[in-house]
């Protein structure tokens, strides 16, 4: 390569959708010799603000578990989800734990939120649905603990301190992108977890009797409220 190397992608260079980018590197030596090519190395471009476009925000006051079951078609070649927990939230994905905490960096929620981008790949299930939990607590975002100092970020802020925002993106081998999942798509449910109280300073209380029910059913009466 005769030109220098950049460390920031082109300004005139066309967008990157979001996705994975995945490429191999040769080299061709001045007798015409090529290299084998390097280890595959993978650059993925998370979703901008069009894509959330359609995605709303769930949350209650009162419910704080949301569930969702979806199918996924063969041939994913990447599965990623995009979410956005706030205050704190815990992630679950066919029974496993995709995080601990917090799905957002911690930010002046009223004016930005960060979102985490998980790849789920290896977790989703072929030819029978897959579950999908999200868990929240209030973190930061209790107001009985926090004062909230400016008046106008109460309504920016939202009136609701449990939210959650999320969408599940698979690329098929086809090169096309397919949304398996998302807030807003009629197929979630919401229920009152057995996380009953939570605070950043003095923990939480947890009643294991409603854990119990909520794995216990069928996928209604799973988030029923008990």
């Amino acid at each position: 390569a005769g030109s220098q190397p950049r460390m920031r992608y082109p300004p005139d260079a066309p967008r990157l959708e979001p996705g994975t980018y995945v490429w191999q590197v040769a080299t061709r030596e001045a007798d015409g010799r090529i290299s084998p090519p390097s280890a595959p190395s993978a650059l993925h471009v998370a979703l901008g603000h069009g894509e959330w476009d359609g995605v709303p925000w769930l949350g209650s006051a009162s419910k704080n578990v949301y569930s969702t079951t979806f199918d996924c078609p063969a041939g994913a070649v990447t599965s990623v989800l995009y979410i956005c927990g706030l205050g704190y939230s815990r992630v679950e994905l066919n029974g496993h734990v995709l995080n601990t905490l917090t799905t957002a960096p911690w930010t002046q929620y009223a004016y930005v939120n960060g979102f985490s981008t998980l790849d789920v790949k290896d977790l989703l299930l072929v030819g029978e649905p897959n579950r999908l939990v999200v868990s929240l607590g209030r973190g930061w975002r209790d107001r009985t603990a926090f004062r909230i100092l400016k008046g106008d970020d109460v309504a920016s802020d939202g009136k609701v301190e449990r939210v959650v925002r999320a969408k599940l993106v698979a690329t098929l081998s086809t090169g096309d992108s397919v949304a398996l999942s998302h807030t807003g798509d009629g197929k979630w449910h919401a229920a009152a977890g057995p996380t009953t109280a939570d605070s950043v300073y003095n923990g939480e209380e947890y009643d294991a009797r409603v854990a119990e029910r909520l794995r216990g059913g069928p996928h209604k009466r799973l988030l029923c409220r008990p």
